[in-house]
This record gives structure tokens, C-alpha cells and sequence, in this order.
């Protein structure tokens, strides 16, 4: 079931849980103990033993969490006698083995380039890279593949968009519309670009919810606005949007829209018809896929109409080209924006690392657009006829190299293996993912006898449900019920938590930033992982005006996915709690 909610007008998708079984607490030991920095999977793969056992009233049907684990062979760690529990699916999600195997696959039985060789393994290479493009398309419900552009990750995406799309159409005084809960890669890029065009950048601001204002980025379009930059679920708020509203009320002032769709593409069905996305960008490595690609999405006369640019990844191996050498002082280099390369963002400059981090992406920008005269018409697949690498050297010195896209090679077993990731996926059915997901931030929406992060809740919600409501457990008492954990946890001293509280007016991604007072966040996910072998992220997680803006340089953040189980978020709790009791001890 799914239901509509409305937030200052605006009106959210609500998230409709399912499978809403509970676990019971199992304490843990609070005695310090470092486990090593190594650690070695099993063999063999096994199924997962749950940190507590199912509570005996919920009967055998296993969780999509139990269900799919085994799937997944690092999640089969041991470290000192305890599981993996893995809470950083924001930053990157574990392979299953099917991804795994294709990989594999690709190496061991059709390694050849293509698009190449007429020869067996160039032909079938290029058919199992091209399926892959199909497979993506089909999974966000694209017109056709053409409209998926492989790259090598949703920075790169962006980047494309930017200094294709962007150099070519905003001129001085357009506006482009971003939020400030923007990933950095989502806002450097454009930063450059405004500084080549004279564009402007304006900032929508959070409401009261601590979720950037829908109402007041609808407010703030007009006709000088060329294009809107908008996340689909925050990577650290845990909010999510109404893009579809955002690109309605866009398009009605003649502007576009780039949809960040990096946090949102792994954990519900995404159809860029529906959402009408002008651009849409995605990553492998959140999605089950590997790293080293990603995909940008582009209606195809947009994609058309897009000049040509290329952009590489710098290496540091050392290249020598005569003619490039003579040539690089004549060269302007400009840096794409996003990754290792940024050392401080804020809203309206940043600043940068220095080599070889800053020029992680770089590209000949001024370049391109000199020697695009000479290319021929455009190509069957984009990006295209000019590839530049820029290779690091040692401080201050670097080798520009150039070469035709023919002779470029595209990351194939990595494609390959988002298709294969994509098949997993659909296999299982992000509408179920979704709807499980759902299920961790309603769990216990009813009983909170410790405290929850936001989302992540502790105890047992159903017996206090069974207890009052003679066992019905309906989902509007579920919603109704949002409240009261999250308004427990407010209550409880030291903890804050980001982003919206959950409730019928405001909706949550399964993922949670928060602080704890007079204790660093690096502190907690360091005595999390040596102490209890669990994974959470701390950091600015690459959205340092949003952190500056809430008044914090860090905070830690504990991310699920479908793999994950309640005991995996009682454990979590359980044993956050001890990590506060221990910090506490030396106030």
C-alpha cells in the first residue's frame, strides 16, 4: 500500500512497510578489546548467525535481510569471534556473488575490447557490454539504451553534464538552482562552470524539518533559472524529495533537471519517464554493481545536442609524448569537481587538494573545444572523439597524452557486472526492497524502552503492540505511531539526530546521521568497528556545507540495505549504547 503525504504543501511519497517482525536485545560486553586491522572471509560461504534469535511469537518466515545475506560472501566474516555487521551502504554496498561470478566470467571466457575486432571475443564482449547498457535502461525504465552514457562513476556523470551541457548553454546572469544538502560532486562541478559562464548559483535552504524547502526552491524558479541540481534522497539527511514535483514546476519555467539519484537508484524502483528527468546520474558500486563505473541518463535529443567532451581518470604512470609535451604549456587545464580533489567546499567557492589528489579527474577543457573542429560527425554512443589523460609526474610537472576514443577502452568487465548486479536486483524486486527498507524505519514505531537513532529503532515494538492491541498490528497505527520512539529519543540526553523526524508528513530513507554530545563521531565508528566488528561511516560524508550549516564539522552515519536485519540494527544499538557508556566514563 502506498500512501501520500503532504509537507508545507508539497507532497512526499510515503513508505509503506511490510514484514514487520522484531527481534529481543542481546547485551553485549563493554570490556575493550582491538581486534586486528586484517581480517579473512570464510572459505565457504554460510549463512549468517544472527546476533540474537528470532523471537518465537513471529513464527519461521525468514526476512528479505536472512534471506538474501548468504548471497553476499564478505558479509560471512569472522573477526574475533564476532559477525560483520556492515552499516556504511551509503558510501558502497557489497557484491553478490552473481556480480561477483560475472566478473569472473568476463575475464576467464570473453576478455577482448570492444566495439573493436570482428573476431569471437570482441563480438561477444561487446554484446554482453551493450546488454548491460539495456539492462540499466530497462531497469530505470528508460525510452531506449542510448539514453544510458556508461562512465566511470556519478561524479564523472555530473562532470559530463556540466562542461557538455552547461559550458554550451548558460550564458551570464542564468541561474542554476542547487540545494545545500548537495554531495559535493553535485556542486563543485557547477561552481567551475559558473565561474567559465558568469552564471549564478543560488542555494536552497532546509525547513523546519531539516529538509531543503521544496516550497521555497518553487518559489525561487524563474524564467533566468536554466537548470535545477537536486538529490532524490539525501546521503546524509535521510530525506527524500519530491523530484517529480520539482521537475514539473522546472520545466514549467523552461529550465532542466539533473536528478542525483545515487542514494535513491539502489532502494526503490526509479522511472525516469514518470519523474519526466532531464538528466539523471546513478553509481555501480551503491547499486551491487563494482566500482570504476556509473551511468548518466539524458533524454535523447539532449544527449544529441550535447558537445563533445571527454574526461579520464589521471594515472601515475609515467607517459612520455613529445608532442604533447612541446604542447602543454599552451594548454589550460581546468579540474572537474567531485572526489579526492577537493580539500574545503563551501556554497559559493572551494578549494583544493594538492597533487596528485587534485587532479584525480582532470581533463583539457579549452582544448576539446579547439580540436572538436577537426572531428567528424557526432558518434553511435556518447561521450566521444577526443580522450585525454593528464598523468602526475611529481610536484608541478605533469604529462598530457591524447588519443582517439577508438583507441580507447571502456571499463567492460565493470559494466558487465552492473548488468549483472541489475539482474540481481530485479530479481528480487525493488518495489520488495522498498518496502522491506521501509520496514527498519516503522519497526517499533510503537515501544522505544532504550532509544532509537531516528529510524533505527531498538526494541521491541510487537509486544507492546500485542500487549495493548490484543496482537493486531495495523499499519495505521504504525504510522500514527511514527512519533513517539523519535520524541523518546529526543528526550534522552547527548544523542542529536539530522534530518526529518519520521511522521505522516515527512519520510525517511533507511539511513541516519547523528552526534553525540562531547564525543567525536571518528571516536564512535572507531570503537564500533575494533571493539564489535560494526561498520558505520563518520565524516562530512562529502556534504560539508550542509555540515557547516547545521553547525558541525562531522557527524556518524549508519546506512542498511536489503541485506541487512532487525538484529543487525538491534545489535547496532545495542552496543552504540555501550560505546556512549564507555566515552562517558572519562568525563
Amino acid at each position: 500500500m502506498t500512501t501520500t503525504m503532504a509537507m508545507g504543501g508539497v507532497k512526499l511519497p510515503s513508505l509503506s512497510p511490510i514484514n514487520l517482525n522484531s527481534a529481543t536485545l542481546s547485551p553485549s560486553s563493554s570490556s575493550v578489546r582491538f581486534r586486528p586491522v586484517s581480517s579473512s572471509a570464510a572459505a565457504a560461504p554460510s549463512p549468517i548467525v544472527s546476533h540474537t534469535q528470532d523471537d518465537p511469537r513471529l513464527g519461521s518466515v525468514p526476512s528479505l535481510g536472512h534471506i538474501s545475506r548468504p548471497d553476499f560472501p564478505i558479509l560471512h566474516q569472522e573477526v574475533n569471534g564476532s559477525k560483520l555487521v556492515y552499516l556504511d551502504n551509503a558510501a558502497t554496498s557489497q557484491k553478490p556473488a552473481a556480480v561477483l561470478n560475472a566478473i569472473q566470467k568476463y575475464y576467464e571466457s570473453y576478455n577482448s575490447n570492444v566495439h573493436r575486432g570482428v573476431h569471437f571475443l570482441s563480438a561477444k564482449a561487446t554484446d554482453e557490454y551493450e546488454l548491460a547498457r539495456k539492462k540499466v535502461a530497462t531497469f530505470i525504465n528508460a525510452s531506449e539504451s542510448r539514453e544510458v552514457v556508461f562512465t566511470r562513476n556519478a561524479t564523472e556523470a555530473i562532470n559530463l553534464v556540466a562542461y557538455s551541457w552547461g559550458v554550451s548553454n548558460l550564458r551570464p546572469h542564468d541561474e542554476v538552482l542547487l540545494t545545500i544538502a548537495e554531495h559535493h560532486s553535485a556542486i563543485v562541478p557547477w561552481q567551475l562552470v559558473a565561474q567559465k559562464t558568469g552564471a549564478t548559483l543560488r542555494f536552497v535552504d532546509l525547513d523546519e524539518n531539516e529538509v531543503p524547502d521544496a516550497a521555497k526552491l518553487r518559489e525561487m524558479l524563474s524564467r533566468k533559472t536554466k537548470l535545477v541540481v537536486i538529490h532524490h534522497v539525501s546521503n546524509m539527511l535521510a530525506s527524500v524529495l519530491p523530484v517529480e514535483d520539482v521537475v514539473l514546476w522546472a520545466h514549467n519555467v523552461g529550465a532542466k533537471v539533473l536528478i542525483g539519484a545515487c542514494q535513491s537508484v539502489p532502494h526503490m524502483v526509479v522511472d525516469v519517464k514518470k519523474l519526466d528527468a532531464d538528466f539523471l546520474v546513478a553509481s555501480s558500486h551503491k547499486t551491487c554493481g563494482p566500482t570504476g563505473v556509473g551511468f548518466l541518463y539524458g533524454k535523447s535529443q539532449l544527449l544529441s545536442d550535447m558537445p563533445l567532451v571527454s574526461m579520464s581518470t589521471v594515472s601515475n604512470d609515467i607517459l612520455f609524448h613529445d608532442l604533447i609535451l612541446e604542447l602543454l604549456p599552451f594548454v589550460f587545464i581546468l579540474k572537474p569537481g567531485g572526489g579526492e580533489m577537493i580539500f574545503d567546499v563551501f556554497l559559493d567557492h572551494s578549494t583544493y587538494a594538492e597533487p596528485p589528489s587534485r587532479l584525480v579527474s582532470c581533463f583539457l577543457l579549452d582544448w576539446i573545444w579547439y580540436m572538436r573542429s577537426f572531428c567528424s560527425p557526432l558518434p553511435t554512443h556518447f561521450p566521444t572523439y577526443i580522450h585525454f589523460t593528464l598523468n602526475y609526474l611529481h610536484l608541478h610537472v605533469f604529462v598530457a597524452c591524447i588519443s582517439h576514443p577508438c583507441q580507447r577502452t571502456p571499463a567492460i568487465g565493470e559494466a558487465i557486472g552492473l548488468g549483472a548486479a541489475v539482474d540481481y536486483l530485479s530479481g528480487i524486486g525493488m518495489q520488495k526492497i522498498h518496502d522491506y527498507e521501509a520496514s527498519f524505519i516503522y519497526l517499533c514505531c510503537a515501544y522505544s524502552q532504550y532509544f532509537c537513532l531516528g529510524c533505527l529503532v531498538i526494541s521491541s515494538a510487537k509486544g507492546l503492540v500485542e500487549e495493548v492491541f490484543g496482537g493486531s498490528l495495523l499499519l495505521s497505527l504504525i504510522v500514527e505511531l511514527t512519533n513517539y520512539p523519535y520524541e523518546n529519543l529526543q528526550s534522552v540526553p547527548s544523542v542529536r539526530i539530522y534530518g526529518p523526524s519520521p511522521s505522516e508528513t515527512v519520510t525517511r530513507a533507511a539511513l541516519c546521521s547523528f552526534n553525540v554530545d562531547d564525543i567525536h563521531p571518528t571516536d564512535i565508528a572507531t570503537f564500533l568497528d575494533q571493539q564489535h566488528v560494526v561498520a558505520i561511516r563518520s565524516g562530512h560524508h562529502c556534504a560539508q556545507p550542509l555540515h557547516r550549516h547545521l553547525g558541525i564539522n562531522a557527524s556518524a552515519r549508519a546506512s542498511l540495505y536489503f541485506y541487512n536485519t532487525k538484529e543487525d540494527v538491534n545489535y547496532f544499538i545495542e552496543v552504540l549504547k555501550d560505546t556512549i557508556s564507555f566515552f562517558s566514563s572519562f568525563k
